[in-house]
């Protein structure tokens, strides 16, 4: 698939599905959090990063407080190098980044209906906006990857994403590649997102090239 100009992702980045804007709902807000996946993933969080800081900025928040967060969930952390190839340079220098971590700094925000006590990392929380990039891909458990992977596991405590990985895949079976509704693993991430209050997601479908398409 042909991959699509600056100008195209931005407006679709404008003309969100399902939600206001991310200008409208960044209105006479102050914070802002970004995240973004790890190395692992062929995202290219770089090709809309900075359209969302333009949105962020439109609707008047200053570049001091608005802060990227590697959503790495158990996986390894982010050094400076791999934050540059995951959203380019200029943000990389530029912006606040932080690693999430799975083992401190989390705030218990609430338990799923699968009985997950879903813990958050205190940062992302603490945001008036919370937003996230992420990438459609098959997943072995979730069915796709992007939307609420950003958020469990993306940014959970280490025992809220055992209990979803683990105990909720192993008990129901219902988890599979490719599979999106009565998936129980898939449906426990939606609720974990939903009590964390993300507030916008972009989610990026790539081509060969690993271009925005």
């Amino acid at each position: 698939a042909p991959a699509l100009s600056r100008d195209e992702i931005r407006r679709r980045i404008q003309a969100p599905i399902g939600t206001l804007p991310l200008r409208e709902i960044a209105a006479g807000k102050k914070t802002a959090i970004i995240t973004f996946d790890d190395l692992s993933r062929p995202t290219p969080p770089f090709e809309v990063a900075p359209l969302i800081v333009e949105e962020l900025k439109a609707a008047g928040l200053a570049d001091e407080n608005i802060v990227f967060m590697g959503a790495v969930g158990a996986h390894r952390t982010l050094e400076q190098p791999d934050v540059v190839r995951k959203i380019g340079k200029q943000l990389a220098e530029r912006y606040v980044w932080l690693n999430h971590n799975a083992f401190d700094n989390v705030q218990d925000v609430g338990r799923t209906k699968f009985g997950n006590r879903v813990k958050i990392n205190s940062n992302f929380l603490a945001a008036d906006v919370r937003v996230t990039i992420t990438g459609i891909k098959i997943h072995n458990i979730a069915g796709y990857g992007g939307g609420p992977k950003s958020v469990l596991p993306g940014v959970a405590s280490f025992d809220t994403i055992k209990y979803n990985h683990k105990v909720i895949a192993d008990r129901n079976k219902t988890a599979a590649y490719g599979r999106i509704f009565h998936n129980d693993v898939r449906q426990d991430m939606e609720e974990g997102a939903r009590l964390a209050r993300l507030d916008f997601t972009v989610q990026l479908v790539i081509n060969g090239r690993r271009r925005v398409c």
